[in-house]
């Protein structure tokens, strides 16, 4: 009988459609989900400053209560324990020297020697700089406190691009320490290059460092660029 008709309806887009049709209870059917549109998730939020390692991933220990385990060499740390503090994709990470200390120190599971003051120095664009001179050390601990991507050489000069360099972001720092039982820390010479101008980087060593600015107590908010001089005012 005709009120036993009903319309017979199909998925079209991310809606049921009318399709104008009156069948019988035995013919009415199922809508095919085959013909429904998938409704996809937003995105992740995208890491600020994207790039990949130049060699083998050499990101080990991002746990704050302590180390993992063996730290593994690899030609892309040669050595070196490489730590992200913070939440650099959200822009939140250590902006001065004790809570960067700190923060390693928790890390690594190796409390922090007297090191004295931190040291600082001033980035040419794609130009190399020289950081350390070849020493017998103990402690070494290169930390990136801006928004820019830097290059580190184990060499007496550096190039940007080079598959060797260590590449160094927002947030991140390169560590050793003979105390984390890795081996001797590096005691050869080191260089960095960065692409923007102004780009700092920090060390921390227990031997003297080949740098101009010595700094008691580091905040980028304190930052003061001298007019033409090319190096960085404290204060």
């Amino acid at each position: 009988m005709l009120d036993d008709l009903s319309y017979q309806y199909q998925w079209a887009g991310t809606g049921l459609v009318n399709l104008g049709l009156l069948v019988c209870p035995e013919c009415l059917d199922v809508p095919q989900e085959q013909f429904r549109t998938i409704v996809l998730p937003p995105d992740p939020v995208p890491r600020i400053n994207p790039r990949i390692d130049v060699a083998a991933t050499p990101e080990w220990d991002r746990n704050l209560s302590g180390p993992l385990g063996p730290q593994p060499t690899t030609p892309g740390n040669a050595g070196f324990t490489q730590y992200v503090l913070g939440s650099p994709t959200l822009g939140n990470y250590p902006q001065g020297k004790s809570a960067v200390l700190a923060a390693v120190a928790k890390l690594s599971g190796v409390p922090t020697p007297n090191l004295g003051d931190a040291s600082f120095i001033f980035l040419t664009a794609n130009q190399s700089v020289a950081v350390l001179d070849p020493a017998a050390r103990g402690f070494l601990l290169i930390y990136n406190p801006v928004q820019s991507q830097a290059q580190l050489a184990l060499t007496a000069s550096a190039t940007w691009g080079v598959g060797t360099n260590l590449a160094i972001g927002p947030g991140e720092a390169w560590f050793w320490a003979t105390a984390q039982g890795l081996g001797q820390a590096w005691s050869g010479p080191l260089a960095a290059i960065s692409l923007s101008v102004g780009a700092p980087l920090w060390v921390w060593t227990d031997v003297g460092v080949a740098l101009p600015e010595i700094l008691l107590e580091d905040s980028s908010a304190d930052w003061g660029l001298e007019d033409g001089s090319g190096s960085w005012e404290w204060g």
